[in-house]
């Protein structure tokens, strides 16, 4: 009986990686992506001309435990002028394809003030990108030719 369990026990485990493994985008096209991304990021620019991709941008698929399926997290290093005018640097997040914040956000403190599920998907994927636990990069080159 106790044999049985292990076994249902260990199939319902890898039915659950492959669950989570197909919420994923599939290899080869988190260029794609990263690309939908930024251009979400250009549009949302006070300026959108002045928009460029700056520096490395990442994708990471990761099983979230406390959601319970996967979630894919990208960031786009950037470049655009201020309300300003001024030319600023930062990096944006987008979990699941949604913005969830910049680099700016976590400096100056303001993600106090968000949900805490957003606050918790924005802290995560700063780490990733932190820790370098992302899958797949591209520079800032590759991806500008994309949006452009």
């Amino acid at each position: 009986m106790k044999r049985r369990y292990n076994v249902l026990a260990a199939l319902a485990a890898v039915c659950a990686c492959l669950v989570a493994a197909a919420a994923c985008t599939p290899r080869g096209e988190e260029y794609g992506r990263i690309v939908e991304c930024a251009q979400e990021l250009k549009t949302m620019a006070k300026d959108p001309e002045s928009f460029s991709v700056y520096g490395e941008c990442t994708y990471a698929c990761q099983y979230d435990d406390i959601d319970g399926y996967s979630k894919e997290y990208i960031s786009i290093g950037y470049r655009a002028k201020n309300g300003f005018g001024i030319y600023v640097t930062d990096r944006a997040y987008f979990v699941d394809d949604i913005y969830v914040g910049s680099y700016s956000d976590y400096t100056d403190e303001s993600y106090d003030d968000w949900s805490t599920s957003r606050a918790i998907d924005f802290l995560q994927a700063i780490i990733i990108v932190t820790e370098g636990s992302y899958s797949v990069s591209y520079d800032a080159d590759t991806v500008n030719r994309g949006i452009n």
